[in-house]
């Protein structure tokens, strides 16, 4: 009995303790250098602990054939936590990949909440009966049914992602995404304890330390790609870019110098967020200096090429003050890049020369 004990606890246990342990250590260790994406994963890191505390609880006390209400309000409590960490964490997504929070997105829980207060004085969603045996009414299975909404969330986001150009962040979703039908059906076909919980763990872990990862390839002012980032890809991609625009943000100097650099980097961020709304699917902005942009255009048509510039010069024309240039690929992207750092300074020449008269 202790033997087949502790083998229930060990499975039950062993992937979501691993999984938070792992991640706490991280939060501790980056807090003081990602102080913002630590605060977005510590919420989730405790509501672990607490799901890990109820689901424990609530397979001793179904162990022991428990009747009583008690036993009743931590499987509920359980219920709920998965759904809130599910929120929590789409949330995230959401805002990572579109810069929005939807408010909308809290109906499924607060649904999925309602309906499990019934089972406190009703058999439309769960009960255990005299022998303490988990038995599912009409309504029980409203937190897959949550689950479910958030999966189709989530499914939305990975697309976004993709039309973004952001082909990781779509194949980190799919995959966490994936792991969650598996676990979900897991414990509903085989009755194995513990998979979904070590499941929505790993998730949370997982997509904690890609957001972190994002960070080495990313400008941490402009969310632009950053230096790094162009040249890599420059290289993965030299088969596939079909032009490169080369831009330069004008009076960045002069704010810094007249108004300060919290100025300055207002209007860096500003022009970042026009540029990156112009752009067209396998378009990459990167911010490869203090005031120089680049974009690299990948797989695109000479049709597609036009629109993109036009895009760029009805940015000029709506408030955004940078010079830019333009070349289709020539022989290498290095090549090209030069062209189009040519075409950019010959640009920002006949602009200078246009206000001077």
């Amino acid at each position: 009995m202790y033997i087949q004990t502790m083998a229930d606890l060990i499975q039950l246990n062993f992937l979501p303790v691993v999984a938070t342990l792992f991640m706490g250590f991280f939060l501790v260790i980056n807090k003081k250098y990602e102080p913002t994406l630590t605060a977005l994963f510590k919420a989730m890191f405790f509501l672990l602990i607490v799901l890990i505390i109820t689901d424990n609880t609530d397979y001793y006390m179904y162990d022991a054939g428990s009747t009583y209400i008690l036993h009743q309000a931590i499987a509920v409590i359980g219920f709920n936590v998965r759904i809130l960490i599910l929120l929590r964490l789409v949330t995230i997504m959401d805002h990572n990949i579109t810069g929005r929070i939807r408010k909308v997105a809290v109906l499924p829980m607060v649904l999925n909440f309602c309906i499990l207060m019934l089972s406190f004085k009703t058999h439309l969603v769960f009960w255990y009966d005299e022998s303490g045996v988990y038995q599912r009414g009409p309504l029980g299975y409203s937190s897959h049914m949550a689950m479910a909404a958030y999966l189709i969330y989530g499914i939305f986001l990975a697309r976004a992602a993709s039309r973004k150009g952001q082909k990781n962040e779509c194949y980190i979703i799919a995959i966490e995404e994936i792991l969650c039908v598996f676990g979900t059906l897991a414990e509903l076909n085989y009755n194995v304890r513990g998979i979904l919980i070590g499941v929505i763990a790993l998730n949370i872990t997982f997509y904690y330390l890609y957001l972190h990862i994002c960070k080495f390839y990313t400008d941490p002012l402009t969310g632009a790609l950053n230096r790094a980032s162009f040249y890599a890809d420059m290289q993965q991609y030299a088969a596939k870019i079909t032009a490169i625009y080369s831009i330069d943000l004008n009076g960045l100097k002069q704010a810094n110098d007249t108004q300060g650099h919290q100025a300055g980097d207002a209007l860096l961020k500003n022009t970042t967020t026009l540029m990156q709304k112009a752009l067209l699917p396998h378009c990459y902005l990167y911010r490869t200096g203090g005031d120089e942009f680049v974009i690299l255009c990948i797989g695109l048509g000479r049709m597609q090429i036009g629109q993109m510039t036009s895009r760029l010069f009805d940015a000029q024309k709506n408030g955004c003050n940078f010079a830019f240039g333009m070349s289709e690929l020539v022989e290498n992207p290095h090549k090209t890049f030069k062209l189009a750092d040519d075409a950019m300074y010959l640009n920002k020449c006949n602009m200078k020369a246009r206000r001077a008269q």
